[in-house]
């Protein structure tokens, strides 16, 4: 569980959330269910969910045998503590918020 809770405090606390034409900066506790979260380059995914719009490359070394980046396109699951490498939205998952 110590694992666990080392991996808990590479997870962003604040995502960037999307609003129309706008975007809108929210703890991650506050996210609900159909939120669209923008990830920019470089960025941490704050929460798992799916790839929405774009196909990222993400980095996912945090898990095991992932060690190069993965292409996600879209539908695609999105991992909590994974970086992205190139713009993307996605949306929390059902029961994966926090």
């Amino acid at each position: 569980s110590d694992a666990l809770g080392e991996l808990s405090k590479l997870l962003p606390d604040e995502a960037e959330v999307m609003h129309g034409d706008h975007t809108m900066t929210m703890p991650v506790s506050s996210l609900s269910l159909g939120d669209l979260v923008l990830v920019r380059p470089g960025a941490s995914i704050p929460v798992y969910g799916v790839v929405v719009d774009g196909a990222p490359q993400v980095d996912e070394s945090l898990l095991p045998g992932a060690s190069t980046p993965v292409s996600k396109p879209p539908c695609a699951p999105a991992v909590a503590g994974g970086w992205n490498g190139t713009p993307a939205v996605t949306a929390p998952g059902p029961g994966r918020l926090g």
